[in-house]
């Protein structure tokens, strides 16, 4: 069917306490509490008359479970539906074929014989790794090329005033 229903039954019994039918959610049938996604309003109806019962759970992930069903059940209906209707009317389809007469242009960009001799590591291509760090105390080489461009341009912090002479590269 379309809709869902909460059944409020005696555990390992066959016996129903109520019956909450479900024809939308979110609805009048199933509230969630404002103030805690643990508790929940549903609305029972028994013999003509309403009533509305609190529907609380220990551990969230047990509401949660409940939420999400809903929506999913729900959810599915519209997709099931949506499916249905697009077998009575299909869709208009797009015509993307060119017309008689219809051009395009297409620019490539390819590189003159001269940049394709040079190696990518000579054009700033490739990503070269930096040089070994030296020995302790030694001022780092400056940065290649490239990983100068990877630092856009960002200044490093200046260097501690007094303390340790021993430097730690990362």
């Amino acid at each position: 069917g379309k809709g869902a229903k909460i059944k409020l039954e005696e555990k390992g019994g066959d016996k129903t306490y109520a019956e909450c039918p479900i024809e939308t959610y979110p609805g009048l049938a199933v509230q969630s509490v404002a103030d805690s996604s643990r508790y929940f309003v549903i609305k029972v109806t028994e013999g003509g008359k309403n009533a509305h019962l609190g529907l609380g759970f220990a551990d969230r992930a047990d509401s949660f479970d409940l939420n999400t069903t809903l929506h999913d059940h729900f959810k599915g209906i519209l997709v099931e539906e949506k499916i249905e209707q697009e077998k009575e009317a299909p869709p208009e389809k797009l015509d993307l074929a060119f017309k008689q007469g219809e051009t395009i242009k297409v620019s490539i960009n390819i590189p003159r014989k001269a940049n394709r001799t040079k190696s990518p590591a000579n054009r700033g291509g490739g990503l070269s790794l930096p040089p070994p760090p030296g020995p302790a105390g030694s001022i780092p080489a400056p940065l290649s090329p490239a990983m100068a461009r990877l630092s856009m341009g960002a200044k490093p912090p200046p260097a501690p005033t007094g303390g340790s002479t021993k430097w730690i590269q990362f």
